[in-house]
């Protein structure tokens, strides 16, 4: 008999016992966790699963129907819905993969989230390999309010399958731009937050930042073996999705699915501290003018600094703004690079060294000390703007948010 590192992990970290005790059916290859709190688009989701045709491998979806011990009647109310609205969905015909839904409504006040949802999801995912006795089948996470491509199944399984050196991928996303399910606002809304999202990463990328990555939950995919190695999900209520791919991406195991899309909702939500539903609250709280949006001067600062990186194996000072220079005293700069001294051996391994200390994180840090220190934030459509006509020539003048980011998602998902 095979023995299996999941059940080790599992052992180890899992938050609780496995629900799903029978085997799964002969050749499971992708197993999609989606948590669901207090939602009612369950459906629309579940409908654009089973556009997507069933391939010569199994696909098990697993629905974690999640709220705290302190839950409002209203919640327990909507996940009762959710509830009875899947099982009849269940009933009403035969689907293409096999759903499962796990009710979790008690979980402890203190971790009760999104990352904890995911955690319990993505841990039964790994029992379900285990039982199938696959140790390199694929984890998907979406989201309750997020559709996908007919596509989706077979890209994102293709695609580890061409990249057998990647542990985990982000898929390529767009939210709707349009439609009569939320106000004209909201959807107004939605194209500054996305344009926001993609100038952020594109402005790394113009910097020279080797961990610029979109970092969206709903759009994260990741090996069974590769999840168990980093010992699983977070239990994070926000952000779960930075800190998870975080993981992949210091290690350079992570890539990009550009080959299907997901399509998260627009929709204005405040069960989590920030990501898109907040976001769209705060700009239908607002005046719905423009959006703010990081200073480009802030990304050429961090172009210098990170073109002088290789520089400082060979002990040369880099040359950078004094307000940068304080930002990194305070973390320990000149202390970090001495200790990575210690255990490179050339100029490639210490700029592979640096990148993990100086990671995504340090540099979101970096650019909210300088947002707060003489670079605050400007309209989008003008900075957005001017970092694409930086990274590509033929960008025309005087473009609209809505056509920046269209661009934007054409650069990007190629």
């Amino acid at each position: 008999m095979t023995i299996f590192s999941g059940q080790t992990y599992l052992q180890k970290h899992s938050f609780c016992k496995q629900v799903l005790k029978k085997a799964p059916k002969k050749g499971l290859k992708v197993v999609i966790v989606i948590p669901c709190y207090a939602e009612k688009g369950l459906l629309d989701t579940l409908n654009s699963l089973e556009k997507n045709p069933k391939q010569n491998f199994e696909t098990e979806v697993i629905i974690v129907l999640n709220a705290g011990e302190h839950a409002s009647d209203a919640v327990l109310a909507l996940n009762q819905q959710t509830e009875k609205e899947f099982e009849q969905w269940i009933k009403s015909g035969k689907k293409s993969h096999s759903y499962f839904l796990l009710k979790k409504e008690d979980l402890p006040k203190k971790h009760a989230g999104v990352g904890l949802a995911r955690k319990i999801g993505m841990d039964e995912a790994v029992g379900r390999f285990e039982l199938a006795e696959e140790k390199e089948g694929i984890i998907l996470c979406l989201d309750a309010d997020s559709a996908v491509a007919e596509n989706y199944i077979e890209a994102v399984y293709r695609h580890f399958q061409n990249k057998p050196k990647s542990e985990a991928c982000s898929i390529y996303f767009e939210h709707p731009l349009s439609g009569n399910e939320f106000e004209a606002d909201v959807y107004r809304g939605i194209i500054y937050y996305e344009l926001f999202l993609r100038y952020y990463i594109e402005g790394l990328r113009y910097a020279g930042h080797p961990y610029a990555f979109h970092t969206i939950g709903s759009s994260m995919a990741v090996r069974s073996s590769a999840y168990e190695k980093q010992n699983g999900m977070n239990r994070r209520k926000a952000g779960e999705d930075f800190y998870f791919l975080m993981k992949y991406i210091v290690d350079g195991k992570l890539s990009e699915c550009n080959a299907t899309s997901v399509f998260p909702s627009p929709r204005p939500a405040d069960h989590v501290p920030f990501g898109t539903g907040k976001a769209i609250i705060k700009w239908m709280e607002g005046e719905r003018k423009s959006y703010p949006a990081y200073d480009p001067r802030i990304f050429d600062l961090l172009k210098s600094f990170i073109d002088q990186v290789p520089d400082l194996y060979r002990r040369k000072a880099p040359v950078i703004e004094d307000v940068m220079r304080t930002f990194l005293q305070e973390q320990d700069f000149e202390a970090n690079v001495e200790e990575m001294m210690k255990h490179v051996r050339d100029e490639a391994s210490f700029v592979k060294r640096f990148f993990k200390w100086f990671n995504g994180l340090k540099v979101l840090k970096l650019v909210h000390y300088l947002q707060e220190h003489g670079y605050p934030d400007q309209p989008i459509e003008g900075v957005a703007e001017e970092v694409l006509r930086k990274r590509y020539a033929d960008v025309k003048k005087g473009l609209s948010a809505k056509d920046l980011l269209l661009i934007y998602r054409e650069k990007q998902g190629n």
